[in-house]
């Protein structure tokens, strides 16, 4: 018996970048009031010796007071030394 091939699947091009994505930028997302949204906060300064670690008390107080302003429910948030990641979501006003 010969095996028979499933043709869910396509043949995936083995390059990309560059030429390849012209054309197919990315856009402006609109917001989503329905999913979490992925946020991250990058600092190019940041060292290890001044690190967001060490102020994340401050860091915590400032964007629940910001969120709480905006109307923004936080679900996570994880402080990395140069780095923040927020989980949240735009609550409809």
């Amino acid at each position: 018996m010969r095996q028979m091939k499933f043709l869910g699947f396509q043949k995936r091009p083995l390059r990309f970048g560059g030429s390849e994505l012209v054309g197919k930028r990315k856009d402006k997302r609109p917001l989503s009031f329905k999913n979490p949204t992925h946020l991250m906060f990058k600092s190019q300064t940041m060292t290890k010796m001044t690190s967001f670690v060490k102020h994340q008390n401050d860091i915590h107080k400032i964007i629940g007071k910001t969120a709480k302003q905006y109307s923004v429910k936080i679900y996570e948030i994880s402080i990395n030394f140069n780095h923040i990641h927020n989980a949240l979501s735009v609550l409809k006003s």
